[in-house]
């Protein structure tokens, strides 16, 4: 960091996040009164993810998800989704020797926004990007940015700490009258989902398959011969499965 630059720095005393000035020898933190010289913290980085989707592209990729083989079939075009505007959240990344680890620092307004956070994304400083892009994000819980920068100090083996601001859009949807929720990551593409519907089983499903695997079965026991009764095999599971397969598909 340049020498003409104010350092952010944790406090090594009680892991309160300060601006060390660079043209002073000594300052005091103002949480709990310690004596400190500006080189002696470990640098905050503070950063923001730059958002690739729009809204409507947002929406594209959970309808893209929707369309998936484990949901049910056709809930691409009967789920009502809608989408939120651009949301960013915050995360403290502890980046030691070894391995990282990713804290929320603040209240998690949707279960699934913790993910972001475990996601690789294009991040760039605060400053070099628009002030308006964080209206409406929370603000770092004070006491738990705190404690957790009090631990990265106290655990050894740190290089560095980034407060990181993911961007995501929320999106709501109801499907047969049931209201669930996802995240799309704005940067990386990603759904993000908890709780998701479950594929319903078609009419009769368990019974045809118990009855295909019965006459599979009566055809190995009661057949003649050891090619009749693979030839016979063959020729009914390949016709009954991909049938079965079909069904699922268009009714699950």
């Amino acid at each position: 960091m340049p020498a003409d630059v104010d350092m952010r720095t944790p406090c090594p005393q009680c892991g309160a996040p300060l601006v060390a000035p660079h043209r002073v020898d000594v300052f005091t933190c103002p949480w709990c009164k310690a004596t400190l010289r500006p080189d002696e913290g470990v640098p905050i980085h503070y950063l923001a993810e730059a958002a690739r989707l729009d809204q409507e592209s947002a929406l594209a990729a959970v309808r893209a998800w929707a369309a998936g083989s484990d949901l049910p079939a056709k809930m691409e075009r009967e789920a009502d989704f809608r989408a939120g505007g651009l949301l960013y959240f915050p995360f403290l990344r502890v980046r030691r020797t070894g391995e990282d680890s990713v804290v929320a620092l603040a209240p998690l307004p949707q279960p699934e926004v913790y993910e972001l956070g475990g996601v690789p994304g294009n991040l760039y400083p605060l400053e070099d990007l628009p002030e308006e892009i964080l209206v409406g994000a929370p603000r770092p819980d004070d006491e738990v940015f705190r404690d957790q920068i009090k631990r990265a100090l106290d655990d050894g083996g740190l290089i560095d700490l980034l407060v990181e601001y993911r961007a995501y859009y929320p999106v709501m949807y109801r499907y047969r009258e049931e209201p669930f929720s996802l995240v799309v990551g704005a940067g990386s593409g990603r759904v993000h989902v908890n709780r998701r519907p479950a594929r319903f089983s078609v009419a009769c499903e368990n019974l045809m398959l118990a009855a295909a695997v019965c006459l599979l079965l009566a055809e190995a026991l009661f057949l003649p011969g050891f090619w009749v009764k693979l030839i016979a095999i063959a020729l009914t599971a390949g016709a009954l499965f991909p049938l079965l397969r079909l069904l699922i598909a268009r009714h699950g």
